[in-house]
């Protein structure tokens, strides 16, 4: 077997290995609903506008977004630190200024906060990531 051939297939796999242990989430800025109680908060499921509860866990993930300009949506990816099997995953976007609309949030000039909470019902735990700021022109 050819060397480069090796290379090319041990690289074929650390990629495939990488993407196993790595949640993503995309969301359409058509799925985004404003939160009546923060017009900063765009989220895909309303009972994401409530605080976070203090009994919940905060977590640093190592996410990376990117933005879709031709779909209007964003994907974010981040690694998985355990088995989201039975899991609600999903993404709420915050920005400092007022939103007034939901669906004109992904623009090349935005800057989004995006936090990912995390719901395991069958373990009873919350988590939630710190906020992962993203400049929508360099994500795009």
């Amino acid at each position: 077997m050819d060397i480069w051939c090796l290379n090319l297939q041990l690289s074929a796999w650390t990629v495939m290995s990488l993407c196993v242990s790595c949640h993503e989430v995309t969301v359409k800025d058509s799925d985004l609903k404003l939160c009546e109680t923060d017009e900063r908060v765009c989220v895909t499921n309303l009972r994401d506008c409530v605080p976070r509860s203090p009994t919940s866990i905060l977590k640093n993930l190592n996410m990376s977004c990117y933005y879709q300009i031709s779909y209007g949506s964003m994907t974010c990816e981040w690694s998985r630190s355990e088995s989201l099997t039975g899991s609600d995953v999903s993404l709420i976007f915050s920005s400092e200024d007022e939103i007034y609309s939901c669906q004109g949030l992904f623009i090349a000039a935005a800057f989004l906060n995006v936090t990912a909470r995390m719901k395991n019902y069958m373990m009873g735990r919350e988590i939630w990531s710190h906020p992962h700021t993203v400049f929508l022109y360099d994500a795009g």
